[in-house]
């Protein structure tokens, strides 16, 4: 498959969508139809082939755009449907009027979402899935939920806002299939998606999840470092290539996918975590150590780091070998661990933002936007 980076937009943290990584790794996604009132949201747990939860929640929904007098039956009981917003309403509309089965389908999924009955949300996504070819096309679906911006979150860190269509009732069919622990199926269904860049952040997680180490690989070819998708993505390949044996290709993924401090905080930190293991992998515990403190330096209470730090106090290499590890390993990475020239938080704590050169920090700070020079 290829893939174009177009059309995609990605995010973290926007309204209708939030990530959060727990103390334990778990990453939670909440996912959004602006305006309907409904939000979901999913907790998942690393790319380890453990399964997802998925939960949801529901806000004060907002009226859709009614219909007129003239309108079908089926049409103003969709409408009614949606006002009561219940799973019996949503599964009559669908038994009276088979006009109604797409979208009424795809409401009764959510609801059960909502509701955390995910077998039945399956049932309900996968018959609709059965019929995918009408989504687009289906006058229930493009008037009443067809214009609203779906916020769906496709990795670690990374949301995408997309029509809701085909492809967006494809991905959230692949979630809720991997919450469940249905790789194959999720799988299945994305690789049936128009190949985008947020199909194949998608499909490189699945393929993570089910460690198709080669398939991973093979969806990231050619990616540089633009944006947090793309990084995320170099991540996924720098881990492919650390379980296949690879090390050295794991470490140059790594050293791109962390090449700039300007991505998401969530995402960096799983990069520096997953560079921390390739370290651990190649016997360099000291500098395994110096990725972990690069996340601590960030966020001193993230305990998703116990677990390496543990690892870390089995190894009994000696002070001398430690400090040849660092020295060595610096001349190689120092060169592209260095942020953009920018305005970033002051290191001493005595500012809000002091200025970074690209290679050095300044004497220019700022604090409530006034600029100022303070020599360090």
């Amino acid at each position: 498959m290829t893939f174009s980076p177009s059309g995609v937009s990605t995010s973290v943290g926007v309204r209708g969508a939030r990530v959060t990584r727990g103390a334990n790794g778990r990453i939670t996604r909440t996912l959004g139809i602006p305006g309907s009132g409904i939000s979901h949201t999913e907790t998942i747990r690393p790319a380890n082939g453990s399964r997802r939860r998925v939960t949801s929640q529901t806000v004060t929904p907002v009226p859709p755009v009614a219909p007129h007098l003239f309108s079908a039956s089926y049409e103003k009981d969709f409408f009614k449907a949606r006002k009561q917003d219940s799973v019996e309403e949503y599964q009559r509309l669908i038994m009276l009027y088979p006009e109604a089965a797409v979208a009424g389908s795809f409401m009764l999924a959510l609801k059960f979402i909502e509701t955390k009955e995910y077998p039945l949300a399956l049932q309900a996504l996968e018959s609709i899935w059965r019929m995918n070819d009408r989504i687009d096309s289906d006058p229930l679906f493009r008037k009443y939920l067809g214009l609203k911006g779906f916020e769906v979150g496709i990795a670690e860190g990374v949301v995408a806002d997309l029509n809701l269509n085909r492809d967006a009732v494809g991905l959230l069919f692949a979630e809720t299939l991997q919450s469940q622990g249905d790789l194959k199926t999720a799988i299945e269904v994305v690789e049936d998606l128009y190949p985008t860049q947020t199909t194949a952040l998608s499909l490189a997680d699945l393929y993570l999840a089910a460690k198709k180490w080669d398939e991973v690989i093979e969806v990231t070819n050619g990616m540089t470092n633009v944006d947090d998708a793309t990084c995320l993505l170099l991540i996924y390949r720098g881990i492919a290539f650390r379980e296949t044996g690879y090390k050295d290709a794991a470490k140059e993924a790594l050293k791109e996918a962390l090449k700039s401090k300007k991505r998401s905080m969530i995402i960096r930190h799983r990069g520096h975590a997953e560079r921390a293991l390739t370290y651990m992998a190649d016997g360099k515990r000291a500098l395994a150590l110096k990725e972990v403190e690069k996340i601590m330096a960030e966020n001193p209470n993230d305990e998703g780091v116990k677990l390496i730090l543990s690892a870390l106090e089995t190894d009994t290499k000696s002070d001398s070998e430690v400090t040849q590890e660092v020295e060595s390993e610096e001349v190689s990475t120092s060169d592209t661990e260095l942020p953009d020239a920018d305005w970033y938080a002051d290191p001493l704590g005595a500012d809000e933002f002091r200025f970074w050169n690209g290679t050095e920090w300044t004497e220019y700070v700022s604090n409530a936007g006034v600029v100022t020079e303070k020599p360090l």
